[in-house]
């Protein structure tokens, strides 16, 4: 790889950094070429960014940023960045269920809005739900009280309907006797 074609990744990867509200970092090594090729074409199908860069080249692209010396114990052997603009759990989601058929993949540390965590925090937000299903949550939330009040305002007024349709009955059953 050339001056150049260094500096253009770099540059994307500068890029990346900027757009990206969540990035992972992860270790491949020993994996063979066949399981590296389905990674990738896992995250290409979500729509997600997957690069191996070297370690050199992450630390000065990260070097314009609040997490760059933070991120320098993480940057030995080989590594591997998986990033997402849009939903934070996706990527890890899917770097999670890969490390099940694939042990030999390891999460070093995950970047979120300017901060690095590591590896067993990033591993824990696989698990909580994506931000769709947050929102949902949160105005299911919302909407519950009123849905509660609406129902005891309702409920004497069927209560009272359904004594008035049992009295109606009842008064059949008397005239036909």
């Amino acid at each position: 790889m050339n001056l150049e074609q260094k500096q253009e990744v770099v540059e994307k990867l500068k890029e990346n950094f900027k757009r990206c509200s969540f990035i992972v970092m992860s270790d491949f090594q020993g994996m063979d070429v066949a399981s590296m090729e389905k990674l990738r074409r896992e995250i290409k199908s979500k729509g997600l960014n997957f690069w191996v860069v070297k370690n050199t080249l992450i630390a000065k692209a990260a070097s314009e940023f609040s997490f760059s010396n933070q991120i320098v114990p993480y940057l030995k052997g080989m590594t591997a960045i998986t990033c997402s603009a849009e939903d934070p759990g996706t990527p890890i989601k899917i770097l999670k269920e890969f490390q099940k058929e694939d042990p030999r993949l390891k999460i070093k540390c995950g970047i979120i809005d300017g901060k690095v965590i590591e590896s067993e925090k990033v591993i824990g937000l696989a698990d909580m739900p994506n931000k769709t299903t947050l929102r949902a949550m949160f105005l299911g939330l919302l909407t519950a009280p009123a849905q509660r009040l609406l129902a005891l305002l309702q409920a004497p007024q069927t209560e009272f309907l359904c004594l008035l349709k049992a009295y109606g009955e009842k008064k059949k059953e008397t005239e036909k006797s």
